[in-house]
């Protein structure tokens, strides 16, 4: 597999998430694996708007950064060195309106954690490459799973309904 890593560095402001949405979405199909998309967007909104929440008032930019080599790694890295500890075990009240991106991040991801910087912190996960190693599935034709004997229809057959 080739490395790769890319980076956008991200306001603290609410529509960040939005914009590294978009960056992950150009930057995975760009690596031709489009079928991440979906996944790294939920996981990298989440940790965005975590960032945004909860580190926005230090004033610092916000990394959003994709890595490839072996797996799939997405880093957000913000300037606020205090770490809450996230209670990955605590359920969020269901009528709560968050509480539940951590959740989330781990459902999707094979590995996640929080790395602790001089000037801030990283929160990562990972997920697995899709494989490439599949064969295209085989599209086979109606006809050939005919019995012998039937009657064949086609489109081009007047008065038959297919």
């Amino acid at each position: 597999m080739i490395r790769a890593e890319q980076s956008l560095v991200l306001p603290p402001i609410p529509t960040s998430a939005r914009q590294g949405r978009e960056f992950a979405r150009q930057t995975l199909n760009a690596w031709n694996i489009g079928e991440l998309v979906d996944d790294v967007a939920l996981g990298a909104t989440e940790l965005i708007t975590n960032a945004v929440r909860h580190a926005g008032h230090a004033g610092t930019d916000i990394i959003l950064t994709l890595a490839l080599d072996g797996q799939l790694i997405v880093r957000v890295r913000d300037g606020e060195p205090a770490l809450d500890h996230p209670l990955v075990g605590h359920i969020a009240d269901p009528y709560a309106t968050s509480g539940r991106g951590l959740h989330l991040v781990a459902a999707i991801s094979t590995d996640w954690g929080v790395t602790t910087l001089d000037d801030g912190k990283e929160v990562w996960f990972a997920l697995a490459l899709p494989a490439t190693d599949t064969d295209d599935a085989e599209v086979f034709e109606l006809d050939d799973r005919r019995h012998d004997g039937e009657q064949r229809a086609s489109r081009s057959d007047p008065g038959v309904a297919i």
